[in-house]
């Protein structure tokens, strides 16, 4: 289930009793959900539950589901992790992304190295070189391509190099 955070008092003192769900995942025996930098979910399955999807949709659902954007209208995993034999009881993501699922059939840890590229935050506009950083550099790179059609000067994607993308870059210029 996913809940409305405006559904609950500001003030510990509050008590709040049987808040309605914003979202069900019907007939689901999960673990514990866990999240990326990006939203993602990962959530683990109790592989005796009945009801819990599956990729081949006929078998109990055993292995950790995806679900890409949790808070969509789709119940239905995106995709599975599919490892052998695997009985996930814990999900979990690191401040780098990388994903750890307690399997315990096989009493171990197992470890996803960014399992969904790089994560993170998005450029920033205006880092034309990717250094992380809005500076000279990035101007000498904008300036260059001046009134050219389109490259990884056109900031705002009009088409052109111009005023425009300027704008932009000196906007975060020293970010």
């Amino acid at each position: 289930m996913i809940f409305n955070k405006d559904l609950f008092p500001p003030d510990n003192p509050s008590v709040i009793y049987a808040p309605a769900a914003s979202k069900i995942f019907p007939q689901y025996a999960t673990y514990e959900a866990a999240f990326d930098s990006t939203n993602r979910m990962v959530v683990g399955f109790n592989p005796y539950g009945g009801g819990n999807p599956s990729p081949d949709g006929k078998s109990p659902g055993r292995f950790p589901a995806v679900f890409n954007d949790p808070l969509s209208a789709s119940t239905t995993p995106d995709a599975f992790l599919k490892d052998y034999h695997s009985m996930q009881s814990s999900v979990a993501f690191d401040d780098d992304d990388n994903l750890y699922v307690g399997d315990n059939n096989r009493t171990r840890v197992l470890i996803y190295k960014k399992p969904f590229g790089t994560g993170g935050p998005p450029p920033k506009p205006g880092d034309l070189n990717g250094d992380d950083q809005v500076d000279i550099f990035d101007l000498s790179i904008l300036l260059s391509s001046w009134g050219a059609s389109g490259g990884v000067a056109d900031i705002n994607n009009d088409g052109t190099v111009n005023i425009f993308d300027l704008s932009i870059l000196l906007s975060n210029w020293g970010t």
